[in-house]
């Protein structure tokens, strides 16, 4: 990890553009333009069915994780039948084997999915995961969790001390919806891709 002098993080617009330099340098050596991070989330085809682009992390025989947002990377792992369905959110774990593929799913990390864009679910994040959320105390992330289940972020103005404004603030990072599905080798989900578009 890159240690920076202190003096140089002293404030919150120095650490965002220093933070926004490394991701910037990240996406230079992945491949990724900058323009293509913030761009919309086209529809896209792998064989005959329709997916979208959406981040999903991805780890191949036992290295990195790779954060990627175009279902390209996982044509391979497709193609051989170990994969059948990808939200956003995901993190997939590929092993290949001279027979095939072998797959484990899991989800990101709270702190992963909040830098990618990613919002949490409110009914099933847990209380340490929410306080990664800015503005989000131990305290207010109990309430939350003692609240559910939610069924709109509105309804967090419950919370004694949680206004409009906050709540407003809280729709980036938190949601009561599924996540946004990506991809399914089931024809029965793709009502459910052109529903989320």
């Amino acid at each position: 990890m890159i240690k920076y002098h202190q003096k140089y993080l002293s404030g919150p617009t120095q650490r965002l553009n220093v933070l926004l330099g490394l991701l910037s340098l990240s996406l230079l050596f992945s491949g990724i333009e900058f323009e293509q991070l913030f761009a919309s989330h086209p529809v896209i085809e792998i064989g005959s069915q329709v997916s979208r682009t959406g981040w999903f992390g991805l780890r191949e025989d036992g290295g990195p994780i790779q954060y990627n947002r175009e279902l390209s990377s996982l044509s391979r792992a497709i193609q051989l039948g170990c994969i059948d369905r990808v939200v956003e959110g995901d993190l997939i774990s590929v092993q290949y084997t001279y027979l095939g593929c072998q797959m484990q799913k899991g989800k990101l990390e709270a702190r992963a999915m909040i830098a990618l864009d990613i919002p949490l679910n409110l009914n099933e994040v847990s209380v340490d995961d929410l306080t990664r959320v800015s503005g989000i105390g131990v305290q207010r992330a109990r309430q939350i969790v003692s609240g559910r289940p939610w069924h709109s972020i509105d309804s967090l103005n419950k919370i004694k001390g949680v206004g409009p404004k906050t709540v407003h603030r809280f729709k980036r990072f938190l949601t009561t919806l599924p996540p946004r599905l990506l991809w399914s080798k089931n024809r029965r989900d793709e009502h459910t891709l052109e529903v989320s578009r």
